[in-house]
């Protein structure tokens, strides 16, 4: 009798593991950097710039005035180019219902702010097997890579005009940037902007909401989330985030700390959930009918 209770459990367990399995649980972050390892003055490990290095800095700085958690990175544009930095972390696919969040701290530095619009961009793509290994414009070559962006100004918002806005962002031969299609989530609300010295939580999240679409949406701090949606997706699988500047026409500066990649996996389906209540429900009965015999 003992023999069969126990063969009931193993069988339940096995059971429920599977229904699980089936319907997927949540990974967590997959990628993080705070940069507390690095050395103060150089830049951070791990990172580049791109698709120069002229007229910009991203040294790691002992942050005790704007983020104030230890280390973060200065990332100074003091030209006008187009300039960003990126990093790669393991591929991961997407599967419908799954997500992908790029999450970081930023502070602008810049005592008295310029007003650029939509000047301030990041986001997250897949290099197609083309990572960027070494900083400068000698690697420089994004046109196989495909993503999402996300857009916000800097400095006051000009009354009437979009203040934040999503896209799908293809890159060319020397940037991620590039608006290669408006995806629809956008706002001309004064708040989604980087106006002061604060501390700012910007987040992109891409879901995959069926076999050809994509959502971006956008957060900034507590705000209401703007949505985009691409029917005609590019890829589901990422392994590359940036963010940066184009054209700043006198420069900005700004720190980034607590960046981090977090996968989230479907939520199971009613029906995968029922099957485990339908296997305890069996097996319950089951064997209350071999005790009673």
């Amino acid at each position: 009798m003992r023999c069969i209770h126990r063969q009931s459990r193993y069988a339940l367990a096995t059971l429920i593991f599977t229904a699980l399995s089936v319907t997927g649980a949540s990974a967590g972050v997959i990628y993080s950097d705070n940069f507390s390892s690095d050395t103060v003055g150089s830049p951070p490990s791990g990172w580049f710039l791109d698709p120069g290095t002229s007229g910009v800095t991203d040294n790691v700085v002992n942050d005790t005035t704007l983020i104030n958690e230890g280390n973060a990175v200065d990332f100074n544009e003091t030209g006008a180019s187009t300039r960003f930095m990126l990093t790669n972390f393991t591929s991961q696919s997407l599967a419908v219902g799954d997500s992908l969040s790029f999450t970081f701290k930023v502070a602008v530095a810049t005592t008295s702010i310029p007003q650029y619009d939509r000047l301030f961009r990041f986001g997250i793509w897949n290099d197609n097997g083309t990572p960027v290994t070494v900083s400068g414009s000698s690697q420089t070559n994004f046109s196989d890579d495909k993503g999402y962006m996300d857009r916000l100004d800097v400095g006051a918002e000009p009354s009437g005009t979009l203040s934040a806005d999503t896209y799908q962002a293809n890159g060319s031969v020397s940037s991620l940037f590039n608006t290669t299609k408006s995806l629809g989530g956008s706002s001309s609300n004064a708040a989604y902007t980087l106006n002061d010295n604060n501390v700012h939580t910007l987040t992109i999240t891409l879901t995959r909401t069926d076999a050809n679409t994509i959502t971006n949406a956008f957060t900034l701090d507590g705000l209401p989330t703007l949505t985009g949606t691409d029917g005609t997706a590019p890829t589901f699988s990422f392994d590359e985030i940036a963010l940066g500047l184009t054209s700043p026409t006198s420069g900005l500066d700004f720190h980034v700390d607590d960046v981090s990649v977090t996968y989230t996996a479907a939520v199971p389906e009613p029906a995968s959930a029922s099957l485990v209540g339908v296997a305890v429900a069996g097996l319950f009965i089951r064997r209350r009918r071999r005790s009673e015999a």
